[in-house]
């Protein structure tokens, strides 16, 4: 189960990955290539917010029917 969101609402890479059940190195090599959720970058550090991690979960939704 993923912990619930911090106070300040921005999740780290290790957190956005436990919420998105992939291993935080994913998200990282999306960064790299340009993919994946949307994030914010402060200074050194990289948040993700929620809202916007299940908005790309729904961009990666595939409709068997429409195949």
């Amino acid at each position: 189960m993923a912990a619930a969101t911090p106070p300040s609402g921005l999740l780290t890479t290790v957190e956005a990955g436990e919420y998105l059940r992939l291993p935080a190195r994913t998200l990282e090599f999306y960064r790299g290539c340009g993919r994946g959720p949307a994030f914010l970058r402060i200074g050194r550090h990289i948040f993700y917010r929620r809202p916007e991690l299940d908005l790309w979960l729904e961009s990666c939704r595939v409709d068997p029917s429409e195949r």
